[in-house]
């Protein structure tokens, strides 16, 4: 199993999405064996860095995280948007607007997990979920 977050960026001093991969690493006892790592909030690098571990690791789940600032729960999403359109540049200046994350590929992907079922659990235990439907929603 592969678990990514993020590093800080936007002047912030952390990123709970990276702590988080970081502490759950750490205290990882499970019977799978998980990688972790934390990306840069970079669009240049991000996306080859975690195409480079999926490539080594060749994991059965890879689970992505990351920072939705404002959002007071967790929120799993149920589409994956093919577009990279940022509010703010990312750590190395970057800021897309209106361009596909891979040229040619389709605009959206549904996920393929319940992520109702998974939101519902969450809340079940006593943390704050709803589902997203994408990460910009």
């Amino acid at each position: 199993m592969l678990l990514t977050g993020f590093e800080p960026f936007a002047g912030d001093q952390t990123n709970p999405s990276g702590d988080a991969v970081v502490r759950l690493g750490a205290a990882w006892n499970g019977p799978a064996r998980l990688v972790t790592a934390v990306l840069p909030v970079d669009f240049a690098r991000a996306g080859a860095e975690l195409i480079e571990l999926v490539a080594t690791h060749r994991p059965d789940v890879v689970i992505a995280t990351g920072l939705a600032g404002g959002r007071d729960a967790i929120t799993p999403e149920r589409i994956a948007v093919n577009l990279r359109d940022a509010r703010i540049p990312d750590n190395a200046g970057h800021q897309p607007v209106d361009t596909a994350s891979i040229p040619g590929a389709p605009l959206a992907y549904a996920s393929s997990l319940p992520v109702k079922a998974i939101a519902t659990e969450i809340a079940a235990s006593g943390i704050p979920a709803s589902v997203s439907l994408s990460a910009g929603s």
